[in-house]
């Protein structure tokens, strides 16, 4: 973006502002724009922004506010974010105030996910935080009337070397800003860096702790209400009547609102709009849908995987190779339906009058739920403002708009501000569901033990389908065979299909990792088949799968064998693999890939079994993610992907019967309780000096740990997603 000279000087007196703009997901450009008013008091955040995700301004009192525009959710990116740029800044950290960008025009589209925050990020915020850096020099040495090359940057001081002169940034931020700024300015190395690589606190975490901090759920308006929805489970089902005279009866229940798909009930108060959400007695018309069930969703996939789908990876004459192999082995692999259960259910506060809509959001997609709410209420998107709140937890359930779309309609019905809050219930039976999957593995293997073929049909009801205009289940949705498609494995023959089905009765959409979660699965339970087909060891049977170190090249983009094959040598190393485990405990390994998130990771898991039943005692991963920025941050990152991967390895699964999912709350899909957590041992590899991606990418690999660890302790192979007790007794 060009900026003319005149429009950056027009907001000098509120001191030098520096953005950055992020299309979603990944970092495009930095830009550069100016806030029109004077700087706030000291203590006040400034009253102009900047336009994009991500930005800067100094202060005359030295403060330095940086904007997020992606959503914190417990990762870190309210401080991962403001240390890259801090860094390139030479910024006093104790001076950085941290501000959530709202959906204003400046911050650009706003999208959380994909494990990209950091990863997208890191370039324009370097590039954004040198510039300051530089326009702060510019206007320290023309004051100083020296050159710039004789100053330097310490802890938000300009430095003049030979004179020991030094000026404050908050000092020169009214010059700065009539500095020209650079275009492409050198930036830090690794060995320059101050705040990159800390571990510097989470900035939060106080007022988390405090119990100050606003979630979604805490946010309090004048004239309140709040309001409970009483939905119908299955996709398009048809609302044909109801009768609310029990629910109006409850103390605390004001009125009722229908909505083209459900029953909003409004209270004073939360329990009292719950009360009489289960008091109302309402009439469904569930539509063909209803019909479908686990069992028939399933046999349509194992249908589809018998035969040939869209082609997403071939190379060799995989046909041939399977055919002339000394032997042949072929499995089928199954994960269920899965709910998100994040610890704070789905829940918007939303205002409309005079043609607006404010809403207050714990959202992974703002710029989705101002589009929404935009089309929901027929106005236009500059209409409605998202402000972003904490939210208790996302693993891609709050990139979908549903609960904003809600808040909207009830309060333009009411004309007052309301909270839409879901209960538990709702919440599970409700929810945008991880697609189930089978896959139908096959390959072949020559007389000297080495893999010569290898072909893996994977059938899914991807989210893609729900898009009806743009769907053709004819061409490859190439979502499905991530994880899939880029197995980074030396084989000389592969062939990847994929297929998918359409007219689900509930909602599918994207669960923390994606699909490479199922299709790494399937992939590291396979490969242990094959080492064992193979005689060889797990470890070493991988290992040599992975030789070499030029990279693949598909014709789709290249694969780096080395990298995951050194991830995956460390963490045989850290967890004593080849030694043996204490007694009545066995290992597994696994190592799998995030492509898109460049990051590259090895487990192994060592399990027992106590009353017929297994348990994990101990998770070792190392991850090869690049340049790490916040290392506590970033393991806390790592344990909780592995955590979450646990959980869906155990007892976690959605079945559907007439349509409608069948569990509720955590009694009936668990998750990991504290005293079933194993010691988890993290260790970052040294890797590019870029990073990549962490909050999804350990999730791949717990699931095959534990299921190749229970087969080298039971001699029991397993195939199916969730480990139930059903598995290892009888």
């Amino acid at each position: 973006m060009s900026i003319a000279r005149r429009e950056f000087l027009a907001g000098g007196a509120a001191g030098l502002l520096v953005g950055v703009f992020f299309n979603a997901p990944l970092a495009r450009a930095a830009q550069l724009a100016v806030p029109g008013s004077a700087t706030p008091a000291a203590g006040d955040p400034p009253t102009q922004a900047w336009a994009p995700n991500a930005w800067v301004q100094v202060a005359p009192n030295g403060d330095i506010y940086i904007w997020v525009g992606k959503s914190e959710m417990g990762q870190g990116v309210r401080t991962a974010l403001p240390q890259i740029l801090a860094d390139e800044m030479d910024a006093d950290w104790s001076r950085v105030r941290v501000e959530q960008a709202p959906t204003l025009p400046k911050f650009g589209p706003m999208g959380t996910g994909g494990s990209t925050s950091v990863m997208g990020s890191w370039d324009p915020l370097r590039k954004a935080g040198a510039q300051a850096r530089l326009a702060l020099i510019g206007a320290a040495a023309q004051r100083w009337r020296v050159k710039p090359g004789e100053c330097s940057t310490f802890n938000s001081y300009v430095i003049h070397s030979a004179s020991g002169k030094r000026l404050s940034y908050g000092e020169l931020a009214e010059e700065a800003a009539r500095q020209p700024l650079e275009e492409s300015p050198a930036l830090k190395g690794a060995a320059q860096r101050t705040l990159v690589g800390k571990s510097l606190d989470r900035v939060d975490g106080p007022a988390i702790v405090a119990g100050k901090a606003q979630y979604g759920i805490d946010v309090r308006r004048p004239n309140m209400v709040f309001a409970a929805l009483e939905r119908w489970p299955v996709v398009e089902a048809e609302l044909l009547s109801y009768n609310d005279s029990a629910a109006r009866r409850i103390p605390g229940v004001l009125q009722t609102v229908k909505l083209p798909h459900a029953v909003a009930v409004i209270a004073t108060n939360t329990w009292a709009a719950f009360e009489g959400q289960r008091a109302l007695k309402v009439r469904w018309n569930p539509g063909p849908r209803a019909l479908q069930s686990t069992g028939s969703i399933f046999a349509l996939m194992h249908q589809s995987v018998r035969q040939p789908g869209n082609v997403a990876r071939d190379e060799g004459n995989e046909e041939g190779a399977f055919q002339a192999a000394s032997k042949k082995v072929e499995a089928v692999y199954e994960t269920p339906f899965l709910a998100h259960v994040a610890m704070e259910p789905m829940n918007c506060t939303a205002e409309v009058s005079n043609g607006h809509c404010t809403l207050w959001a714990p959202t992974q997609n703002p710029t989705r739920v101002q589009m929404d709410v935009a089309k929901a209420l027929d106005i236009s998107p500059d209409k409605v403002l998202v402000n972003v709140t904490l939210m208790g937890g996302g693993f891609g359930r709050r990139l979908e708009s549903d609960y904003g779309v809600e808040a909207a309609l009830v309060a333009r019905a009411l004309g007052r501000p309301v909270q839409v809050i879901w209960t538990r219930e709702d919440d599970v039976r409700h929810d945008a569901f991880r697609p189930p999957t089978v896959h139908a593995l096959r390959a072949g293997i020559d007389g000297s033990g080495q893999v010569v073929s290898w072909r893996h049909r994977v059938s899914s009801p991807t989210p893609a389908a729900q898009d009806k205009k743009h769907f053709d289940a004819r061409k490859l949705e190439g979502s499905v065979v991530d994880g899939a498609s880029d197995v980074h494995y030396r084989i000389p023959a592969i062939r990847i299909e994929q297929s998918t089905h359409e007219d689900l009765p509930v909602r599918v959409g994207w669960l923390r990792g994606v699909y490479p979660n199922q299709n790494g699965f399937a992939n590291e339970v396979f490969v242990d088949e094959l080492a064992a087909a193979a005689g060889q060891d797990p470890f070493e049977f991988r290992r040599g799968l992975l030789a070499g170190d030029e990279p693949i090249d598909t014709g789709h983009g290249k694969l780096y064998p080395a990298r995951l094959r050194r991830v995956l040598e460390l963490a045989a190393e850290r967890a004593g693999w080849g030694t043996p485990p204490p007694k009545g405990r066995a290992r597994g390994i696994s190592c799998t890939v995030l492509d898109w998130a460049h990051t590259y990771v090895s487990q192994v898991a060592e399990v027992s079994l106590e009353n017929q039943l297994p348990r994990v005692h101990r998770i070792v991963a190392v991850i090869d993610c690049g340049t790490v920025v916040n290392p506590e941050l970033a393991r806390m990152q790592a344990e909780s992907a592995i955590i979450f991967g646990l959980s869906m390895t155990f007892d976690q699964a959605v079945t559907i019967r007439n349509g409608e999912p069948q569990q509720h709350n955590f009694y009936d899909f668990p998750v990991l309780r504290m005293p079933q957590a194993p010691l988890i041992e993290i260790h970052f590899a040294p890797g590019s000096d870029r990073p990549g991606g962490l909050g999804e990418p350990p999730v791949a690999g717990v699931s095959p740990a534990v299921f190749n660890a229970l087969f080298a302790l039971t001699g029991k192979r397993l195939r199916r997603l969730p480990i139930t007790a059903e598995d290892f007794q009888g």
